[in-house]
């Protein structure tokens, strides 16, 4: 069964979610072995046999991909900057660049010249909005 995604979701909450299985499985919490079963290595594996393997980072975001019925991390990712193309439409100017919005030259300082829900988003996922704008 896979869960869904929250309604806002966030990248960065998602690495860290990786980062909590992967150290719960070295800290050897059983608790932790539901998402590593999604892996095909550890399918029909036991706690114990689980706990046993190695478990890498990119295996426990796979891992985590997965658990939200999507076929990569890479694609989990993408559905994240999709939410926020979709949520700040209008929050990209006409001739747009990554350098206007970052320098404060010719218009002040940069939370007066941007609209008030990007600063609040941008405040909350800074790297996932500058990535979904580049």
């Amino acid at each position: 069964m896979t869960r869904a995604l929250p309604p806002t979701p966030s990248l960065e909450a998602l690495k860290k979610q990786a980062k909590a299985i992967l150290k719960a499985h070295k800290a050897g919490d059983p608790s932790c072995c539901k998402t590593p079963r999604k892996l095909r290595q550890f399918a029909d594996q036991s706690d114990a046999d689980v706990l046993a393997a190695g478990l890498k980072l990119t295996e426990a975001q796979y891992a985590v991909a997965m658990d939200y019925g999507v076929d990569s991390w890479a694609e989990l990712s993408g559905l994240c900057f999709a939410f926020i193309r979709e949520s700040f439409p209008a929050s990209r100017p006409s001739g747009f660049s990554h350098k206007t919005w970052t320098n404060s030259r010719g218009g002040g300082h940069l939370a007066q010249r941007v609209p008030l829900g990007v600063c609040v988003y941008l405040r909350l996922h800074p790297i996932t909005f500058f990535a979904a704008c580049l």
